[in-house]
């Protein structure tokens, strides 16, 4: 193993050892009883994906919206659509810091 793989594998057990790692994968386990509710949360998260890559972005953030909206009434799927945005904040910080560091020209 090459030593940036062991650095890498050692970075994982550090994001696997932070608060938004184990909360995420908290609501994770309590979504596997709750099939259907892990089926609307995954279909809403797809959504919000392809509509963040279309051009005409207002039509469907007003329909995603409502529906977020109506999704976050059930506890679990509050918890879990949290956690999951704490984790990829954790995740997007760590990229930046990466980023940063080696002097990688990015646009703005």
């Amino acid at each position: 193993m090459s030593d940036l793989s062991a650095i890498v594998k050692e970075l994982i057990d550090e994001i696997k050892d932070t608060e938004e790692y184990k909360k995420y994968q908290l609501c994770e386990d309590k979504l596997l009883e709750h099939r259907e509710l892990r089926g609307n949360i995954d279909k809403f998260r797809a959504k919000v994906y392809y509509a963040n890559m279309e051009d005409n972005q207002i039509g469907i953030h007003k329909e995603l919206q409502d529906e977020g909206n109506c999704l976050i009434e059930n506890k679990l799927a509050y918890e879990y659509l949290d956690s999951e945005l704490d984790l990829c904040k954790l995740l997007q910080r760590l990229f930046n810091e990466i980023v940063d560091g080696i002097d990688f020209r990015t646009p703005n």
